[in-house]
């Protein structure tokens, strides 16, 4: 039996309000129906409408990011083998020694509540885990690139997570947010790049990459 999401499922999955994604449902731009006066999408249906927003954008410059505004070489692990868990645990914890996290809690809960309700594993062996809330200061990402990939992620296309990309934005960043998640994941579809990415063997090198030079 197909697995269904409420309206309120929805628009926390999609960090907007109920009313907006009724107003995409009514419109035609969301797959969903009203039964009984509650509208219901099925979750295979949003995770299809999120992948191909996504990657609806032309290819970008790796510059126009501006990734060493967001992250720092000593944000970014290369691992050999984790479990999910042990991966978000690991990023939390690098982010929470930020200045941009004023509790660590809310980060952890964020992130896991949000991974409960979706999995972020987007396919090509990448999982972009991200949230908005009241307690980060500002955006900020931390990197882990698992080489022998993590086989619990849940990815859309089945296949293990090896470059995680974990961003975390203060609650009202809706609009910087969800730019740099439609360039990042751009970015990413390119082969080439994400398999530049994935071939790294230092820190130094995966952040030389992202800010635009050579691995």
């Amino acid at each position: 039996m197909e697995e269904m999401m409420t309206t309120e499922e929805v628009a926390k999955f999609l960090r907007i309000s109920a009313k907006t994604v009724i107003e995409w449902a009514l419109k035609g731009e969301l797959a969903g129906a009203e039964i009984e006066g509650e509208w219901r999408f099925r979750r295979a249906d949003v995770k299809a409408w999120v992948k191909s927003k996504m990657f609806r954008y032309p290819k970008k410059d790796i510059t126009s990011l501006k990734f060493e505004t967001l992250i720092t070489a000593d944000r970014i692990l290369i691992l050999e083998k984790c479990s999910k868990k042990d991966v978000f645990d690991k990023l939390i914890n690098i982010l929470a020694e930020t200045p941009y996290v004023k509790n660590v809690s809310d980060l952890h809960n964020a992130v896991y509540e949000r991974e409960e309700l979706m999995s972020t594993g987007i396919g090509l062996n990448l999982g972009i885990p991200h949230v908005r809330i009241k307690t980060v200061k500002d955006m900020a990402v931390a990197i882990a690139l698992v080489k022998d990939g993590i086989d619990d992620y849940e990815s859309l296309d089945s296949e293990p997570v090896k470059l995680v990309f974990m961003i975390i934005a203060r609650d009202d960043q809706h609009a910087q947010h969800l730019k740099f998640l439609s360039q990042l994941s751009t970015i990413l579809k390119d082969d080439d790049f994400r398999n530049s990415l994935l071939s790294c063997t230092d820190t130094a090198g995966l952040y030389k990459l992202l800010c635009g030079g050579e691995c």
